[in-house]
């Protein structure tokens, strides 16, 4: 019914590999891709479907046979995004840079390109550099819970706390159900003498999830905080049970 869209042939190799046929998705995927007759979106979602295969180093073949076809054509430059972020999770931060400043040298107002730059200058403890990154990726993403989390970091970084506080309120009111960031946001509560205020939130995390370590001990430290050591003592109890 709709031959050239993309979407449906995805969702078919991912059914097939949920359903045990890795391979035979694999076959699919490659037959569609070299059916392909203008651009690389084929192609592209194999690559992808070797990353979730934890095929990486397949993956990467796939990508840099699509920055060599279609070079700066918007397919070579989503190659390239992707085959950078593959590169920083194996510590190439070199190779990953020089494929980023490629993007951005043709696009700069490329997100993709912007997020990952920004995340390598925070690394890399740049904090001015990485907030100027990802606040250009803000305007076009505005409730990006992965941005506002990465901004939030870079303001931290640069002993900027209210201007932390403000992107991680933003985040959890963009995303009322994402836990992390109503986690992150409860710390740094702590960390600025407001435990009275993380409490609240971090019980309610505790509640949700009564088995994640992390958020237990997040609470044992604000109910410590505060002095109910009664309370703390119980948060500890219970990660002990949870993680013997």
């Amino acid at each position: 019914a709709a031959p050239e869209s993309v979407e449906p042939k995805a969702a078919l190799a991912d059914f097939l590999a949920g359903n045990g046929a890795a391979d035979k998705a694999e076959a699919e995927l490659k037959k569609f891709a070299a059916a392909e007759e203008d651009g690389a979106a084929m192609k592209l979602a194999l690559a992808k479907f070797h990353e979730t295969q934890s095929k990486p180093d397949a993956a990467e073949a796939v990508y840099r046979e699509v920055i060599e076809e279609q070079e700066l054509k918007p397919d070579g430059l989503t190659a390239r995004n992707r085959l950078a972020t593959l590169l920083l999770q194996k510590q190439d931060i070199k190779s990953a840079a020089a494929l980023i400043d490629e993007v951005l040298k043709e696009n700069s107002r490329d997100n993709d390109a912007l997020v990952l730059r920004g995340n390598l200058a925070l690394a890399k403890g740049d904090a001015p550099a990485a907030i100027a990154d990802l606040r250009a990726v803000l305007r076009d993403q505005p409730t990006s819970i992965p941005v506002l989390r990465a901004l939030a970091r870079a303001h931290l970084q640069n002993n900027e706390l209210a201007l932390a506080e403000e992107t991680l309120r933003s985040a959890a009111q963009s995303n009322p159900g994402d836990r992390q960031v109503r986690l992150e946001l409860s710390q740094l509560l702590t960390q600025s003498g407001r435990a009275e205020q993380a409490r609240p939130v971090m019980e309610q995390l505790a509640k949700e999830a009564p088995s994640d370590v992390n958020t237990l001990d997040s609470l044992f430290r604000v109910q410590a905080a505060m002095k109910d050591l009664a309370a703390a003592r119980a948060t500890a109890e219970t990660i002990k049970q949870v993680r013997p």
